[in-house]
Parts: C-alpha cells; sequence; structure tokens
C-alpha cells in the first residue's frame, strides 16, 4: 500500500535530494568566452593590488612576462585533459625559476612589504631593511612577475577548465 504524500503548500518539490545535489549544472561555453573572463580576472586583481600601494616596478616588463604567464597557463587549461603531464612541467619551472632568482625574490618582498608599511602608517622611512644586492625596481619586478605566476594559474584553471566564474 502507497503512502499518499501531503500537497506541499511552498510550491516547492523536492524529489530526489542526491541526484540535485550533484547534478552537473556547467554550460558548455566557449573557449574564447571563459579564456576572455580568466583574462579580466587576472588582470582586474593584479593590477588593483597595485594601483593601491604603488610600488616600484618596470611596467612593460612586468605586462610582457603577465602576458606571457597568461598564454601559457591558458593553453594548458584549454587542453589540460590531453597533456596531464603540463602540471609538472609548470610546477618544475617554476620552482626551478624561484630557486634561480631566489636572492632577487626576497628583496622584492621586502621592498613591497617596506611600500605597503609606508602607504598604510604614512611614514617615509622603511620598515625592513634590505641587503642592497638588487636596486628595487628590478627586485620589485622579480618578485611580482614569481608570485602572479601562481595565481594567475589557478585563475585560468578555475575559469577556464572548471568553468567557476565565481572564484
Amino acid at each position: 500500500m502507497k503512502q499518499k504524500q501531503k500537497p506541499n503548500l511552498s510550491g516547492i518539490q523536492i524529489e530526489n535530494t542526491i541526484s540535485m545535489a550533484v547534478q552537473n549544472k556547467n554550460y558548455h561555453r566557449s573557449s574564447l568566452y571563459l579564456v576572455l573572463i580568466a583574462f579580466l580576472g587576472a588582470v582586474g586583481g593584479i593590477f588593483t593590488f597595485l594601483t593601491m600601494f604603488h610600488p616600484e616596478f618596470s611596467a612593460p616588463t612586468l605586462i610582457g612576462c603577465l602576458l606571457v604567464e597568461f598564454i601559457l597557463c591558458s593553453t594548458s587549461a584549454i587542453s589540460a585533459g590531453k597533456w596531464k603531464f603540463i602540471k609538472l612541467f609548470f610546477t618544475g619551472g617554476y620552482a626551478l625559476l624561484l630557486y634561480s632568482f631566489r636572492h632577487a625574490f626576497c628583496d622584492g618582498f621586502i621592498h613591497l612589504a617596506n611600500t605597503i608599511y609606508k602607504v598604510i602608517y604614512l611614514t617615509d622611512w622603511d620598515r625592513f631593511t634590505v641587503t642592497g644586492e638588487f636596486t628595487e625596481k628590478y627586485s620589485t619586478t622579480v618578485f611580482l612577475v614569481l608570485i602572479c605566476f601562481p595565481i594567475i594559474f589557478l585563475i585560468c584553471y578555475a575559469v577556464i577548465h572548471f568553468q567557476n566564474l565565481f572564484l
């Protein structure tokens, strides 16, 4: 004997909660549209940070390197199912770059921390001392290029490969 179901007064009827929770709701958008969204998200996030604090860096070098990084990351995100070894290549290449530019990376971090400290506390003196091995412009540019690579990689994978537009 079947039980008679009571009518729901709210008008919402849930038939099977498990299948609704795992149901794929992704619509297949074009790759160009997803690349454009990822590009706007990466550029917006990075340059919003840069306009808040105005660090000293080489803008043409930074823009060129970030463009190359974005092209590499977006092509790897588009073809992620085909070439699975590309993640290992990116991780190894990034670790090698980070190791070879480690001194400039550390100096750039200190210069950027000093810039942020100056803006927050409205002062003209540096909070942290730098070894002085590299110029402020060079080391900050190296730091920004190397720190933005994982950010761009994650944005490209989230938007292009997984089609999650709300990262």
